[in-house]
């Protein structure tokens, strides 16, 4: 929405994700901070998800895993591994499904605010999907 067009998907979505997800999956470790979840990891976990319907992510430029592991209960909400098998070193990052769904929605609503002055988003959120409950009004047609 702040830069709309073709071809720059991968641009924007990195960027809104360094902005607003990835300092919530950026952690103090003996000292320094360490980055769990990069801009280029969610951007290829979104297209391995999305496109391919799978966890195993692609090893492009930034990417810092091979996959992406969804729990519902585990130990702590974000943990990385990694490890060799066969010769072959392999990294992924564990995920509570919770936390990760809470900070997505978390990085939304501060986007939101911060964006909340701009006409053109204002414009463009118009066309946005919704989700209607039964009895909505769309278009003068009542759907039960």
């Amino acid at each position: 929405m702040e830069d709309p067009g073709t071809g720059k998907s991968q641009r924007r979505y990195e960027r809104w994700c360094g902005k607003w997800l990835v300092p919530m999956y950026t952690h103090n470790v003996r000292g320094e901070p360490h980055v769990f979840f990069s801009a280029q990891d969610c951007f290829q976990a979104r297209c391995s998800l999305l496109h391919e319907g799978t966890v195993e992510m692609s090893q492009k430029p930034g990417v810092t895993m091979n996959r992406i592991a969804f729990f519902s209960l585990c130990s702590s909400d974000t943990n990385q591994a990694s490890h060799t098998v066969d010769g072959v070193q392999q990294s992924f990052l564990q995920v509570r499904v919770s936390s990760f769904c809470e900070r997505m929605f978390r990085a939304v609503d501060q986007w939101d605010e911060a964006m909340s002055g701009d006409p053109r988003i204002k414009a463009a959120k118009e066309s946005l999907l919704v989700i209607h409950s039964p009895g909505a009004k769309i278009g003068g047609v009542h759907w039960g």
